[in-house]
């Protein structure tokens, strides 16, 4: 070890002498303490984060708009004369985009929530109404010149207040934590 680590050490255990055994025993209980109150908001995060994407979610789908029409999507391939297929691939309900709109958690993000439009697997077909959904015509609707960006909007005008619960339901977490350790 280096000169700085074996002076760090030694006055460590130069103030760790210099306590009291009172005040070290407080010392130890109040950090067991804290490692209580941590491991319980580890535990309540994934609850906490749940709450709020549900929040954002139901904010956001009162902004999408709906249209009044089923709409289809077509096959891409074109014939021999160069003429696209009108076989509908999937049809689309009015309202799927609404549904679609819900929170999501991936498996590489432990500790994050992700709200956004629901997208059917790949090559998925068929007609979309009810449960079923596909986020499909998002980026038509998002990101046309001619129609408001309803996401974005929202999103932004959200952000405060997607904070203020994230942290008063932590709070309230934590509260819960000290409570039981303090009875």
């Amino acid at each position: 070890m280096g000169l700085l680590s074996d002076f760090f050490i030694s006055d460590v255990q130069g103030f760790q002498a210099s306590l009291s055994a009172e005040m070290q025993r407080d010392l130890i209980a109040m950090f067991k303490d804290l490692k209580k109150v941590s491991a319980n908001y580890r535990k309540d995060r994934r609850e906490i984060l749940v709450k709020v994407g549900r929040f954002a979610s139901d904010a956001i789908r009162n902004t999408v708009p709906v249209s009044r029409a089923k709409h289809s999507r077509y096959k891409t391939f074109s014939n021999y004369r160069g003429k696209r297929s009108s076989e509908p691939v999937a049809t689309y309900y009015p309202g799927n985009l609404k549904r679609s709109i819900r929170p999501m958690f991936f498996r590489n993000s432990k500790s994050a929530i992700f709200v956004g439009a629901r997208f059917a697997p790949r090559d998925s077909s068929g007609i979309f109404k009810g449960n079923r959904v596909d986020g499909y015509y998002w980026r038509f609707v998002e990101d046309n010149p001619g129609t408001n960006p309803f996401f974005r909007n929202a999103a932004n005008s959200l952000s405060g207040a997607i904070y203020d619960r994230m942290i008063s339901l932590s709070r309230q977490s934590i509260n819960k934590a000290i409570d039981g350790i303090s009875s």
